[in-house]
């Protein structure tokens, strides 16, 4: 019977193709044989009927993969694909083929001679198949942050680095005063305004130092009396601990007692406070506030790890701010989104660096700012566009949260952190039940082999945790889940 291929692995063959991969690579990697592989080919060129599949059909043929059958009805091959990709081709798998001959030549001298046992040989060669496979592996990045970013934002990043703009330059080295780099930024800024819906009265900046500086920078330029803070996590905690050399601070509620495993409810925020900082989603407990809050002061979020996965109301907000490594950028940059009417009510002095109207007055210019992560964050925002905005990108994020939480919630050896109706859409944590807890090392160990990237919980957690940020496609969740089972049915 002829296997049946799955969309996702239709899909890989298409993307490979187009990197120029040979069948028999593709076919390694996608686990099928090469017949699978070319059957599905001939099948997409005669059905489909687009440019793509003839041309992928046309660069199959030029490489002597040819099709069974009568050849009577080949498609024509697009202009500049022949020669020059069969000699690229053979320079390839020359390359390939030969650059071990020399070492296989002397083994079998020495094998002759009988200075090396045929075993050891063997061995030797067998190394070389598993590291081979092994590298040749697809990973699926659950890492927590710097966390996964669209494939094709890394390689234009990657274009850039070697020549930004076909300016014969790297963005490592151009001035972020170029006239060449200031479109950038000023791009950057429009695609968070039309993307969030952020309403006119709003400052988009761009700034270094991290989430942690702006733990730093929210009291100094708001707090001047009193402050509220909700107590979701590790990184509330650090905020208040900041906030408290600036003011009185006031903890509303706390689920620290339960080692944050739920997003507390039905608590009271002081009229009286210059505002109240919630953290929308904890990276490391695996819980998040899925709706924007009603305040009667000021509302300030870290939207660190949660920003554009899913539509919120700006105007409910006086300042959201976040690192950029978890759904936006390379680490390096941080955002702020600033009401303009909440600052310059503080009295005391604010040193330069650390105003917001320093950096609001200058365009996220003021000092230099870290070109590389805005560019990129700039190519991630034209995709996020691309493909839906975070209307689509919620979707997304919900089917691959239900997805994998269905599997741990029908799990015989695996469960959840969080309660249910506060868990995590972006950081999803699981242990394993008291009965197996011996076998989280194996399972680990397991899932690392089968190409899982950074499931590893946090210490403060245990177990594991998978981070399904907005770059993470669905097919890395279930290839987790058929992790998950495979194990589940080898151990259980």
């Amino acid at each position: 019977m002829k296997k049946q291929l799955t969309e996702a692995q239709r899909y890989e063959i298409y993307l490979d193709l187009n990197k120029k991969w040979s069948l028999t690579h593709i076919a390694r990697e996608i686990e099928v044989s090469k017949s699978t592989v070319s059957r599905e080919i001939r099948r997409n060129a005669k059905t489909d009927g687009s440019y793509v599949w003839k041309q992928v059909q046309a660069k199959c043929e030029s490489r002597k993969h040819g099709f069974k059958g009568n050849n009577r009805h080949k498609h024509t091959r697009p202009s500049g694909m022949g020669d020059s990709l069969n000699i690229q081709t053979g320079i390839t798998n020359c390359r390939d083929h030969c650059r071990f001959a020399p070492a296989l030549l002397l083994f079998f001298l020495l094998i002759k001679v009988k200075w090396i046992n045929l075993r050891f040989v063997k061995s030797i060669f067998t190394f070389y198949r598993q590291t081979k496979h092994h590298n040749s592996m697809k990973k699926h990045n659950f890492n927590a942050g710097p966390s996964i970013l669209p494939r094709e934002v890394i390689e234009d990043t990657a274009k850039a680095v070697l020549d930004f703009q076909n300016e014969g330059l790297s963005i490592l080295e151009i001035s972020h005063r170029a006239k060449y780099f200031q479109p950038v930024v000023e791009e950057a800024v429009e695609l968070f305004k039309e993307l969030l819906s952020i309403p006119d009265g709003y400052s988009v900046i761009f700034l270094g130092g991290g989430a942690s500086l702006q733990f730093c920078m929210v009291p100094y330029n708001l707090l001047e009396k009193k402050a509220a803070y909700l107590n979701t996590g590790t990184w509330a905690k650090k905020a208040m601990k900041e906030a408290k050399g600036f003011g009185e601070v006031v903890e509303v509620a706390s689920s620290a007692d339960a080692n944050y495993t739920f997003i507390p409810k039905d608590f009271t925020i002081p009229a009286d406070a210059d505002y109240f900082h919630i953290t929308s989603n904890n990276t490391i407990y695996g819980t998040e506030l899925l709706k924007d809050i009603d305040s009667p002061v000021p509302l300030v979020a870290d939207m660190s790890s949660d920003i554009f996965s899913r539509p919120i109301d700006v105007s409910k907000y006086a300042i959201i701010y976040g690192g950029a490594q978890k759904n936006l950028a390379p680490a390096g940059v941080t955002f702020v989104i600033i009401k303009n009417d909440v600052l310059g009510k503080v009295s005391r002095h604010i040193p330069t660096m650390l105003n917001y109207q320093t950096h609001i007055d200058g365009g996220s210019m003021f000092n230099t700012p870290p070109v590389l992560p805005i560019y990129t964050a700039l190519l991630n925002l034209r995709w996020l566009k691309k493909i839906g905005g975070v209307e689509e990108m919620e979707k997304r994020n919900k089917a691959k949260a239900e997805l994998l939480y269905n599997a741990i919630d029908n799990s015989k050896i695996f469960v959840g952190t969080a309660k249910k109706e506060d868990r995590s859409r972006m950081n999803i944590c699981f242990v394993m039940k008291e009965e197996y807890k011996d076998l989280e090392a194996d399972f680990l160990k397991f899932a690392t082999e089968k190409g899982m990237v950074g499931i590893k919980g946090h210490r403060s957690v245990g177990g594991f945790r998978a981070s399904c940020y907005n770059a993470l496609p669905i097919e890395s969740v279930q290839a987790l889940i058929d992790c998950m089972d495979e194990f589940e049915k080898a151990r259980a």
